[in-house]
Order: structure tokens, then sequence, then C-alpha cells
């Protein structure tokens, strides 16, 4: 009768040490997917962000090309006119 204790026993105690093991498992597996899927949201986020700040780039080009064709039709305007100006001036002192 030992005998047969004695294997049932190591038996039971190899099924609990795979079923505590199981157990630790099942917690990597469901801790792992807790962090992969933490990791997938921040690499969302990260690319939400990127792409808001490539439009504000592209947004501040657009508007810097537009204020410098501003500033140079204000340039060629203020040149015209002062030419002109001379022109008048030159005209009186003949």
């Amino acid at each position: 009768m030992t005998q047969s204790t004695i294997p049932m026993t190591a038996y039971s105690q190899k099924i609990n040490e795979t079923e505590q093991k199981l157990i630790e498992i099942s917690a990597w597996k469901k801790q792992r997917e807790k962090e992969s899927e933490k990791s997938e949201n921040e690499l969302e986020e990260t690319t939400e962000k990127v792409q808001s700040i490539q439009k504000n780039v592209d947004d501040l080009v657009k508007n810097k090309n537009t204020i410098s064709a501003v500033i140079r039709w204000i340039l060629v305007a203020l040149a015209g006119g002062s030419l002109t100006l001379l022109f008048k001036w030159i005209e009186t002192k003949i």
C-alpha cells in the first residue's frame, strides 16, 4: 500500500506543479497581451501626433510662402512708387 501511495503522491505533486505552471503561463500571457495592447495604443497615439505635427509644418510652409509673396509685392509696389516719385522730382528739377 505504501508503494501505490508514493506514486500517487508524486503523480499528484506533478499535476499540481503542472497546474501551477499553467497558471503562471496564463498570467504571463495576459500580462504580455496588456503590454502589447498598451504598446499598440502608444504607437497609434504617436502616429497621430506625428501626423498632426506634419500637418502643422505643411501649414506653416504654406503660410511662409504666402507671407513671402505678399512682402515681395509690397516691396515691388514701394519700389515702383519710389521710382515714380523720383522721376517726378527729377522732372520738376529739369
